[in-house]
Parts: C-alpha cells; structure tokens; sequence
C-alpha cells in the first residue's frame, strides 16, 4: 500500500499536465506540529498540506466568497466535475509512478 498517492490531472488531447504543485515551508514549533498532525485525522485531513490547502481555501472564501466560493454547492460542483471526466475517459492511465511524473 502506499503511504502517499501523488494525483497529477491530465489533459489527455494535449498530452499535458493540468496542475503543477507549488512548495512553500512554514515553520512550526514542536508542540504546535504535534497537536496540527494529532488533530489531522480526526477533521478527515491525510496530511499537513492537505490542511493548509484547505485552510486557504477558506481564508480566501472569508476574504471574498463571490470570488472564492466554499461550500456544500461548490465542492460537490467539482466532485460532479471530477465525475463526468472520469466517465468521459479524460485520464490517463499510468503504470508507474515514473511515467506519471515524466
């Protein structure tokens, strides 16, 4: 089993990568990290980057929600979304980790 699933989407006419992930570092104390990755799967996070993702998110939506919607409605939008490309076939499928990164 893995112990981390890297997803990269892929638009498949185009033979192209849709998202490229950016880093960025943040520095946490001892006890903070302890109590962020403690707290993770009780709120249904995988991961430290799963949460920040999901706290911008909502910090961006508090800033403008027009503009950053963040809600049942939209995130079953993008589910819906997710759906009918994986019913369209528009994926690629991979059999290694190597040729999903190439």
């Amino acid at each position: 089993m893995f112990d981390k699933l890297l997803i990269i989407l892929y638009d498949v006419k185009n033979d192209t990568k849709l998202i490229h992930m950016n880093t960025i570092n943040v520095s946490l104390n001892k006890t903070l990290m302890g109590l962020l990755k403690s707290s993770l799967p009780k709120r249904g996070y995988n991961n430290v980057s799963e949460y920040f993702r999901d706290l911008i998110r909502q910090d961006l939506h508090l800033v403008d929600s027009n503009q950053y919607p963040y809600d049942k409605k939209f995130l079953k939008e993008l589910a819906d979304e997710a759906q009918q490309d994986i019913n369209k076939k528009r994926y690629k499928k991979v059999a290694s980790l190597k040729e999903l990164l190439a």
